[in-house]
């Protein structure tokens, strides 16, 4: 018997076989689901961030809304206002205003007990001043001018947090208006909060680990609560001073929107963030967590795999060692199996020995798990199947709507008519997203409601023909989605339409499942929104908010183009009308001063006093001659004269000549376009020379006048000057004080010049006889 190489046995290529079909499917499986683990971990990560994110946010918007409350107790709590009524309309100096005075502040220090977040409550008047404070080094102190004190006397107000010189730290103003009984305004009431609460809301452990935190940032990137590490002496970042410009603080801040992403903190150390913008207080709040141990599970997840792989490889190498020559049949029975499996027939399974299923070795084990690894990788695979043909489907879907917004912003990109513009936008936007109403709201020039300007269906038309228009509100109480949109600048989705709070339900719109508003944003401001509707529930999702985001600021810049383009041409159709007025009456006043009429024939070229004939000739004249054809000289659409054309009769004839052919009269009518712009300019630039010579001039003679400071001589050269250039026979300079309309000359004083009393009086030169002017001044 021939000797067998380790190397060539049937154990040793067992092994290998074993081991290689042992990390086959599980290397597969490594392959296949440690990406899907990853990004499940990941998203995971993110929704826990947000959900972190948004129930601090509750938490700091229920705190305001809390300390508001509590201010309008306060107004209630003073018998209906009678006593604000009293302590605003009363003298500071009386006894009632000091008793009222009294009782008022009492009322307020024990509100400052059951608020502590309250360190002050004061009473302003209608013209800002304190005559009420908790802090009586308040009192008097003059707050016209601030937010607090202005949006106060309209309604409720939140001023963003500012930093207290007094307090040394940063606080929160909560006002409202006092009003009377008859509904007058008296005054505000205002109220100044720390911000202690809100920094035991951000330190409050939330289900985020140990490396888990979050913070409040304010728009100028001051940090407004307490650190993680806000205790570590190593670390730089102090509250209420320190600037926080990591990408997440930067990004709600610029933006204004909620968002997650990866970035280094402020520690430089990787976090998973997920931060959001809180309008009304004007912060950004920040929810963090180290990469490290968010991703925590995943690392785990991935070591238990690869001990699975690693136990997988030793389980096979010793399962090999106890098999002997008697295994050479059913392991090539399952060899044969194995190898038509990994050609692809996953339907397969170990059935062609029976015995080996029922043995209790390590065969009819193999074989019983081969068999169920067949069909989890046939499970797998199918899976897999199912997820690539939804993914699929999803990227067709999401391919399908870039193409109709990329179809809606090339239609609209050249419409330049507003009304056209806004109702092929609706139209092609329910058609190519298939929707089931498309609606779009522009601003009113009060920028209070949102007018529907064009709707889709019968129920568009019905709300156009009624004036269908929404009230514009910032405020979490809004009464719309599309007034909430407008006025925060930002998309509102409603994947339950029933559910949402804000939403206002028509009846116009039974079927209506899912909505969402979008606003129409162009150059920082908001033109108007755009209403989207669905009878499917949870019909829009992230991606494609941001898709109709896009093409909605494509149509806003549409409109805001289409607005622009609509001023220019009016600005312009209005420069040149008054151009052509301009044109026209220096055209009438120069012919007036000076007609011009030439007439060319085969005489030559000669000047006459007017033109024979009339405007226009109807018929031969009676020396027989061809009828003469008059064409307008136009400049800037204007007629400034007339050109009279007669066709040159053939020699020897004594007929009349052929009139122009179409083409000699088209030849014709373009020589005289063109002769009319000529004449145009070349009066312009006549002009410009004519102005260039009086400038020219003037700058001499004063440039003469100049050369000397005697007033004799001064007072010589100007008469000089002005004689020779004006070509005048004489020339006078008077010098006097004008008293009741006489001027007294310098060496006579007593004699009454009445012209140049007559220029003083009236402020205007006169005539006084030919070849000869008077210039006020001494006689020379």
């Amino acid at each position: 018997m021939r000797q067998i190489n380790w190397y060539n046995s049937i154990r040793t290529r067992l092994i290998i076989l074993l081991v290689l079909f042992a990390l086959l499917p599980i290397g597969v499986l490594a392959l296949v689901v440690t990406p899907v683990l990853s990004t499940d971990a990941e998203t995971n990560i993110y929704n826990n961030l947000t959900a972190v994110a948004i129930l601090k946010e509750n938490e700091v918007l229920r705190w305001a809304a809390d300390l508001q409350t509590t201010l309008q107790a306060e107004i209630q709590r003073s018998e209906g206002t009678r006593f604000l009524t009293n302590l605003l309309q009363s003298d500071l100096d009386s006894a009632v205003f000091r008793v009222v005075y009294d009782s008022q502040l009492a009322n307020f220090q024990e509100a400052l007990i059951a608020r502590p977040d309250f360190v002050e409550l004061f009473i302003l008047n209608t013209e800002g001043v304190v005559i009420l404070s908790t802090d009586a080094a308040k009192e008097g102190r003059l707050f016209a001018t601030q937010r607090f004190f202005e949006r106060g006397l309209r309604s409720q107000f939140v001023q963003p947090p500012v930093f207290d010189v007094s307090l040394m730290q940063y606080s929160v103003i909560f006002s409202q208006p006092i009003l009377s009984d008859q509904g007058e305004v008296l005054g505000v009431l205002a109220g100044r909060a720390t911000l202690g609460t809100l920094n035991t809301l951000m330190t409050e452990k939330a289900s985020l680990g140990e490396t888990g935190e979050t913070y409040l940032v304010n728009a100028d990137n001051v940090l407004l609560t307490d650190l993680r590490v806000s205790d570590d002496p190593n670390n730089p970042n102090i509250t209420g001073s320190s600037a926080i410009r990591t990408e997440g603080v930067l990004n709600a801040i610029r933006y204004q929107q909620a968002d997650t992403a990866l970035y280094s903190n402020y520690q430089g150390i990787p976090v998973y963030s997920a931060y959001r913008w809180l309008p009304d207080l004007e912060i950004a709040l920040v929810a963090e967590q180290e990469q490290v141990e968010a991703q925590r599970t995943l690392i785990t997840t991935t070591r238990l795999l690869a001990s699975i792989i690693i136990a997988s490889t030793l389980v096979a190498v010793l399962a090999a060692f106890f098999v002997g020559a008697s295994l050479i049949r059913p392991l090539s029975e399952l060899t044969t199996t194995a190898s038509q499996v990994a050609s692809g027939n996953l339907a397969l399974q170990q059935t062609s020995s029976r015995l080996n299923l029922r043995r209790g070795d390590e065969i009819g084990m193999l074989s019983q798990a081969f068999n169920a690894m067949t069909i989890r990788l046939r499970e797998l695979i199918v899976s897999l199947e199912e997820r690539v043909a939804q993914r699929t489907r999803q990227f067709e879907t999401r391919n399908e709507q870039l193409l109709g917004a990329a179809e809606v912003s090339r239609s609209v990109a050249t419409v330049l008519d507003t009304s056209q513009l806004i109702q092929r936008v609706v139209d092609l936007i329910q058609q190519r997203f298939d929707l089931y109403y498309v609606g779009l709201f522009l601003v009113d020039e009060y920028r209070e409601w949102a007018v529907l300007r064009a709707g889709t269906g019968q129920a568009g038309e019905t709300m156009l023909a009624r004036g269908h228009r929404l009230k514009i509100e910032a405020a979490p109480g809004s009464s719309s989605m599309i007034g909430w949109c407008i006025a925060n600048a930002q998309p509102r989705i409603a994947l339950e339409a029933g559910e949402d709070p804000i939403r206002l339900a028509t009846a116009d719109l039974p079927d209506t499942r899912s909505e969402a508003a979008v606003p129409l944003r162009s150059r920082g401001q908001v033109l108007g929104a755009i209403s989207i509707q669905s009878t499917r529930s949870g019909a829009f999702d992230r991606e494609t908010i941001a898709i109709f985001q896009t093409m909605a600021d494509q149509v806003a810049v549409a409109l805001d183009n289409a607005r622009l383009f609509s001023q220019a041409q009016e600005t312009m159709e209005a420069m040149r009308q008054a151009y052509g007025e301009f044109s026209h009456q220096a055209w009438m006043e120069r012919l007036r001063r000076r007609p011009l009429l030439l007439q060319r024939d085969p005489q030559g070229l000669k000047h006459i006093r007017e033109f024979e004939g009339s405007a226009s000739a109807s018929g031969a004249n009676p020396k027989g001659e061809t009828e003469a054809l008059v064409l307008p000289i136009k400049s800037r659409g204007r007629v400034i004269g007339t050109i009279k054309a007669r066709p040159r009769t053939a020699s020897g004839e004594n007929q009349p000549a052929a009139a122009l052919r179409p083409d000699e009269l088209n030849l014709l009518e373009t020589l005289v376009d063109q002769l009319g712009v000529t004449l145009d300019s070349a009066r312009l630039f006549e002009e410009t020379q004519m102005s260039a010579e009086r400038e020219r001039l003037v700058g001499e003679i004063t440039g003469r006048m100049r050369a000397t400071l005697d007033i004799d001589t001064i007072l010589q050269t100007a008469v000089r000057e002005i004689r020779q250039v004006l070509d005048l026979k004489e020339v006078e300079v008077r010098m006097g004080i004008p008293q009741t309309g006489v001027v007294h000359d310098l060496p006579e004083a007593g004699v009454e010049q009445p012209e140049t009393g007559q220029i003083h009086a009236n402020r205007q030169p006169i005539d006084l006889r030919p070849g000869q002017a008077e210039i006020e001044g001494s006689t020379l």
